[in-house]
């Protein structure tokens, strides 16, 4: 199992847990993990931390999504290569 298919379960398993929360207090799941950080890192409250905190979470996604694509493109270059044989 590759590191982003273990970040994806365990992201997973995080977004279950929360939901609840998030709907009982009306919250997206950015605002929940915003208050989340601010609570376990009551000393990073400015929004200059909040800023770099979200930034590093959308561009985590972001590499999850072109890490997503590469496997598709290999996995069919791959099939591709079978098949000619």
């Amino acid at each position: 199992m590759h590191f982003w298919d273990e970040h994806k379960t365990i992201t997973r398993y995080y977004e279950m847990k929360v939901s609840g929360v998030c709907e009982k207090y009306q919250l997206r799941q950015l605002e929940n993990d915003i208050l989340m950080f601010i609570y376990n890192n009551p000393a990073y409250n400015t929004a200059r931390t909040l800023f770099v905190f979200v930034s590093l979470e959308s561009l985590m996604f972001r590499l999850h999504l072109k890490y997503q694509k590469v496997v598709v493109l290999l996995r069919k270059e791959s099939t591709k290569t079978i098949k000619s044989m």
